[in-house]
């Protein structure tokens, strides 16, 4: 019988007892729902395989009133942030890359959320904030015609992929991001960080 080197048992140790990151489930970024804009496209349509979404949309636009609390929709680090935008914008506006004031938040999963559209002056600035905490307000800053928060989930901070959170039959991955998600065609999805 072959003897093992020494490093080879504190290896598979290591793996064996080293944990894995869970993957980050989100809650809504809202306090209240009142519905969705548009969805994530996919190839023509949205996640239930309907028309609620335009071409090449990359996220989801939650309906907001002027100055509605944004949430975190789990805990992270803000690893940056943008505030240099009027609250109000234009279809088309490139302030902020298009997204306006907003935030982006690093998950323990490595993926990243972006909070885009938020009123000027609004957009927090800590090191980490908790799943729920308020990150700023409602607007309709940069490439915008409405208030309302424009929602992004990526795969990393260099957007190698754009992902949505919701799942369903025009969504090739088949479990949602999202902590309870609702029924199509509605979009809503819970407040619960548990």
């Amino acid at each position: 019988m072959t003897k093992k080197p020494a490093w080879m048992s504190t290896l598979i140790l290591v793996l064996f007892i080293t944990p894995v990151a869970a993957k980050d489930l989100f809650r809504r970024p809202l306090p209240t729902y009142l519905g969705v804009y548009k969805f994530y496209d996919h190839a023509g349509k949205d996640w239930g395989c309907g028309g609620t979404r335009y071409a090449g949309h990359r996220g989801t636009d939650f309906k907001a009133n002027m100055g509605t609390s944004i949430q975190a929709g789990s805990g992270g680090s803000l690893y940056y942030r943008y505030d240099g935008c009027s609250s109000t914008g234009f279809f088309g506006s490139t302030c902020g890359n298009g997204f306006g004031n907003h935030a982006k938040i690093r998950h323990v999963d490595g993926r990243v959320t972006i909070y885009a559209h938020m009123q000027s002056g609004t957009v927090i600035w800590p090191s980490s904030v908790m799943c729920g905490a308020t990150i700023g307000k409602s607007g309709s800053s940069g490439s915008s015609s409405t208030p309302h928060l424009h929602f992004e989930l990526w795969s990393d901070t260099a957007a190698s992929a754009r992902l949505d959170p919701y799942k369903g039959a025009c969504d090739s991955v088949q479990t949602t991001d999202w902590r309870t998600q609702g029924t199509y065609p509605s979009g809503d999805v819970g407040t619960s960080c548990y």
